[in-house]
């Protein structure tokens, strides 16, 4: 089956999930065409990715878009308006949405020559933000169906035209109960069926599982964007009490983003240089020597001001699926991945007292990292595999 995938920007280091998707799609014997809503940048693009799928990704062209626009108005004058005015009106309360939502227009309609010249029967977007607005914009002027699946922020915030980007897709996938729950309240009971939970998942072959062994100083490992959502500052507080206790620990933070002056702050504020390190963002294959030295993932995840945080975390899974015992907290759909006390732990956000004691817990090593461990592998193949979750999403776009 030819399936479009819309997406804003491939590749996306913080995205290998997606990539994921795609290949196993592709082993699946489905032709998939990439559409990136914009082009990539040096400082988020993991190369390879970009050398293994040039061949099918499409990115914007602003003369090509702007004759497209130019011949769609003259030749379908009335579905324009209409595009545009379902913008308006679903995006008014957000202006920057709504600018950008009508911003892309032209290149939706280049995309749309491409897809109908290709013959695509389906279109699949990430994100239910400008994406899936894409791809409803596609379906509305070729009634090539469409779905999407949404993950995290995109249906917590600019939700306007989130239950009708639902009602209008052939199903709408999320990755978690709590996303379900969440994007049903303003549904009509007869679309709540159109959303189906299709985890996020990992390819459990590429992760070889290790059982945890014996340290003498625990190595803490954390990943992610430096943004609120992932409660650094949190976990810094956190290092600074175990270094009053007199624990012997080393943590590595993983990532960039805005936070970064602050957070290396505060590192020296606390006295911690000789005790956290900041390596910058890295690419998934360099990724895996920090996990490996690895003995305990830490990531203290929290509920940003503007509403924001995170989904399912996909680096929770791949420590998980490596045998590295995990420690995070019990917001969104995280419970879901982590049940306390059996394949990791859970404390509760911006709680610095359970951060430490949870820490320290697993500062002496003892069956419980074992436990922890092979239930967490377990956890990752059965209900986190991208093997399955990708046969899940084959056949509900093959229905």
């Amino acid at each position: 089956m030819k399936i479009a995938y819309i997406v804003s920007l491939f590749p996306c280091l913080s995205e290998t999930f997606i990539q994921r998707e795609i290949e196993e799609l592709t082993n699946l014997g489905h032709e998939i065409t990439i559409f990136s809503l914009k082009h990539v940048n040096n400082k988020d693009v993991n190369h390879y990715s970009v050398r293994k799928f040039k061949r099918i990704i499409r990115y914007p062209n602003a003369i090509f878009g702007f004759f497209n626009f130019f011949f769609f108005m003259i030749f379908h004058p009335i579905k324009l308006l209409k595009i545009i005015n379902t913008q308006v009106k679903y995006n008014k309360s957000d202006v920057t949405l709504m600018l950008k939502s009508l911003y892309v227009i032209p290149r939706v309609l280049r995309f749309k020559s491409i897809i109908k010249g290709k013959k695509i029967q389906h279109i699949h977007a990430h994100w239910a933000t400008i994406p899936t607005t894409a791809a409803w914009m596609i379906h509305y002027t070729t009634e090539i169906p469409y779905s999407f699946t949404a993950h995290a922020w995109d249906i917590w915030k600019n939700t306007e035209m989130l239950s009708k980007k639902i009602i209008d897709s052939k199903f709408t996938a999320t990755i978690s109960n709590f996303n379900k729950e969440l994007m049903s309240k303003d549904l009509p009971a007869h679309s709540v069926d159109k959303i189906k939970i299709v985890h996020c998942g990992i390819d459990v072959d590429q992760f070889t599982y290790n059982m945890p062994k014996k340290f003498t100083r625990l190595k803490i490992l954390s990943i992610g964007r430096f943004v609120e959502k992932k409660g650094f500052p949190y976990l810094l507080d956190a290092c600074q009490q175990l270094l009053a206790d007199e624990v012997s620990f080393e943590l590595t933070i993983v990532g960039h983003g805005p936070m970064w002056e602050e957070i290396s702050n505060l590192i020296e504020t606390y006295k911690l240089e000789n005790h956290v390190f900041l390596t910058g963002a890295m690419p998934q294959e360099k990724l895996r020597t920090k996990f490996l030295a690895s003995d305990l993932f830490v990531l203290p995840a929290i509920k940003a001001p503007d509403g924001d945080l995170d989904g399912i975390p996909v680096v929770l899974m791949e420590a998980m699926a490596l045998g590295i015992p995990v420690i995070s907290t019990k917001i969104s759909g995280i419970p879901e991945l982590i049940e306390n006390d059996v394949n990791g732990i859970l404390i509760e956000e911006k709680n610095i007292e359970q951060l430490v004691d949870a820490i320290k817990k697993m500062a002496e090593f003892s069956d419980k990292h074992k436990d922890y461990s092979q239930n967490a592998r377990l956890k990752i193949e059965n209900e986190f595999n991208i093997k399955k979750s990708a046969k899940q999403m084959a056949e509900l776009i093959e229905r």
